[in-house]
């Protein structure tokens, strides 16, 4: 491909018609995902009460779930070969199914295991690089936003599933189960979506189907330096801060603080409109201000919320505050550097790209989650194990310190998405 490939741009090969109902179906597609996302976090405190294993035991295996999500490398990567659609509602049917197996689980290998099936096919990105190479340079973050706050419907509703389960933990398996109505959405992806004119292009112009050096093209000159930095940042800031608090969180709140099932449903429902807004704003203030000023605020803010959550008097309204606070500003924080990576890399490796960098993100947060436990194990035992709250606070430190690494990768807001 020469540069006769040029720089496409997806309004002017799409109508402003199909781009509204490409938001729709993509919603229903992220409907789905945020509601698996929600029940793989949400649902581990009453998962492990319904088992009777403690939580250093199910933090432990928890890590295996992050080691298993190193495979969801192979459909994310298959998105530049056999393309974004197939991918898209083929990752959406399995992760439905999958989500509704792990109901019958009856140990806690089962659970695990059934999670770790989940973890193949969701967050896959494929639904934001069809989006980011159909929307418009300069209202790009905007829109990927306004889709992903539309998805958090999924979440909202586990919210208000656990709000109404009772004390009874056997009710996760109950909420495992509305995972199948996720399926409604995969004929009309399939039918409805239509390959976006980058890859289209980029299909047509190809050679042969498939080379295997398609797994390397990340890795070319040019493309090395923002793939080590941005999946560096993101290996901090998701797999190894968020993915500690998201872990620890549920019995942080509920064993610490004394919060009831009730309460937990309502805090998860707010949360879920905290990440809503976080995208929101992220998208809509990057587009304006550039992805690096609108980081380093949600950074600051992620910071202060979780010394804030850590240090909270016991059942304070402060340390519920701060739960939404921190959860607004990681949804933004994390919501920049997704778009950044697909707007890095070019149509031929854009995919590829982002399954790579979220390979080293998992593999990271597989040992960070080993080593939560093995701390939290340490204390149980009367140990030097750290405590909840020491463990929040060491993630707000390490928010501070990371931060700075995006200084590093060039500003791409109102960026062109280029073929080649």
């Amino acid at each position: 491909m020469g540069a006769s490939a040029g720089e496409l741009s997806g309004p002017a090969a799409r109508s402003r018609a199909y781009l509204f109902a490409l938001l729709l179906l993509l919603s229903l597609a992220g409907f789905a995902d945020s509601f698996a996302t929600s029940f793989r976090y949400r649902m581990l405190t009453y998962a492990r009460a319904d088992f009777g294993v403690d939580i250093s035991a199910m933090v432990s295996m928890m890590s295996w779930i992050y080691l298993a999500s190193v495979l969801a490398f192979i459909p994310r990567m298959l998105a530049d070969v056999v393309g974004r659609k197939t991918m898209l509602w083929t990752t959406l049917a399995c992760l439905c199914v999958f989500q509704w197996l792990i109901s019958f689980a009856q140990t806690p290998g089962q659970y695990v295991l059934g999670l770790s099936a989940m973890a193949l096919f969701y967050k896959s990105d494929i639904w934001l690089i069809i989006l980011s190479e159909e929307a418009p340079p300069s209202r790009r973050g905007l829109y990927t936003a306004m889709m992903v706050a539309v998805s958090a419907g999924g979440a909202f509703i586990m919210g208000e599933l656990v709000s109404n389960m009772g004390d009874d933990p056997a009710a996760w398996r109950s909420i495992a189960r509305y995972a199948l109505f996720g399926l409604i959405a995969v004929p009309f992806i399939a039918v409805f979506v239509r390959e976006t004119p980058h890859y289209a292009r980029l299909k047509s112009e190809r050679a042969t189907a498939f080379n295997w050096s398609t797994l390397l093209k990340p890795f070319r000159p040019g493309h090395l330096k923002p793939l080590i930095y941005i999946s560096v940042l993101k290996a901090i800031i998701a797999g190894g801060i968020t993915a500690t608090i998201s872990v620890v969180e549920g019995d942080f709140l509920r064993v610490v603080h004394g919060i009831n099932t009730q309460t937990m449903g309502t805090l998860l429902k707010l949360d879920v409109m905290a990440v809503a807004l976080g995208w929101l704003f992220a998208g809509a203030v990057s587009d304006r201000i550039g992805r690096h000023s609108c980081l380093y605020m949600l950074a600051a803010l992620y910071a202060g919320s979780l010394i804030a959550f850590a240090a909270g008097a016991v059942g304070s309204t402060l340390v519920l505050a701060a739960f939404v606070a921190q959860n607004f500003a990681f949804a933004g924080m994390f919501a920049i550097l997704r778009i950044a990576t697909v707007e890095l890399f070019p149509t031929d490796c854009r995919a590829t790209a982002s399954a790579w960098s979220d390979t080293f993100v998992v593999l990271f947060a597989a040992a960070n989650i080993r080593l939560v436990g093995w701390l939290l194990k340490a204390g149980d035992a009367g140990g030097t194990g750290l405590s909840l709250a020491t463990i929040i606070l060491i993630c707000a430190a390490a928010v501070i310190v990371a931060t700075p690494l995006f200084m590093a990768l060039p500003e791409t807001s109102r960026k062109v998405l280029k073929q080649e």
